[in-house]
């Protein structure tokens, strides 16, 4: 996939849009472990109820 080349050759997913949930199964590729925890843990205290985009960039 297109997405897998850019990113072996040390391209970001990111552009002015972010990570979309199409780039998902990259994002940790991209922003490590402990960024998609920080996500994570944003997301549960900005939406406890899981209302905003459920999961559209991983699932809680």
């Amino acid at each position: 996939m297109v997405t897998d080349n850019f990113m072996a050759c040390g391209a970001t997913l990111t552009h002015h849009h972010a990570v979309g949930y199409e780039h998902a199964p990259w994002l940790e590729q991209e922003i490590g472990e402990v960024g998609v925890e920080t996500l994570k843990n944003l997301k549960m205290s900005l939406d406890p109820n899981h209302i905003m985009n459920p999961g559209k960039l991983f699932s809680l």
